[in-house]
């Protein structure tokens, strides 16, 4: 075994590795929440993982939205808060499709149940919007 692949033989076999699904297209979606985890190797990140189940471009673009059946993930990271707080206003987006409620309504404990279960809204399925920037 090589000097450099040696030195990192632990390090190798314990590191984590995520699938790679690639970001939404514009369109207009009905959408399944398959997954939401909560990263920090670069300051903290929510990573969603969406399954697409229907899907379609009302907007006058050239790009394909993302088929139905396949797979896309939307990151939101927490680092941009303090400048323009974009981040959790998408995820209070999120919370109020989970409700069933406006954003406005979402509440603090919301938010902390959100935090604190991330794995409760997998299976979610509601429309998503993506419009073309």
């Amino acid at each position: 075994m090589s000097g450099i692949a040696q030195r990192y033989a632990k390090a190798f076999k314990e590191a984590e590795t995520f699938e790679r699904n690639p970001y939404f297209q514009p369109g207009k979606y009905v959408v399944e929440l398959i997954s939401v985890k909560l990263k920090t190797a670069s300051g903290e990140s929510f990573v969603l993982t969406f399954r697409i189940i229907e899907a379609e471009n009302p907007y006058e673009s050239n790009t394909t939205p993302n088929k139905p059946g396949s797979f896309a993930a939307m990151v939101l990271s927490l680092k941009t808060v303090k400048v323009s707080g974009y981040s959790l206003g998408k995820i209070k987006e999120l919370i109020a499709l989970v409700f069933n409620v406006k954003p406005s309504e979402v509440t603090q404990e919301n938010f902390e149940t959100f935090c604190e279960n991330l794995d409760m809204f997998n299976g979610s399925q509601f429309e998503l919007h993506c419009v073309p920037k």
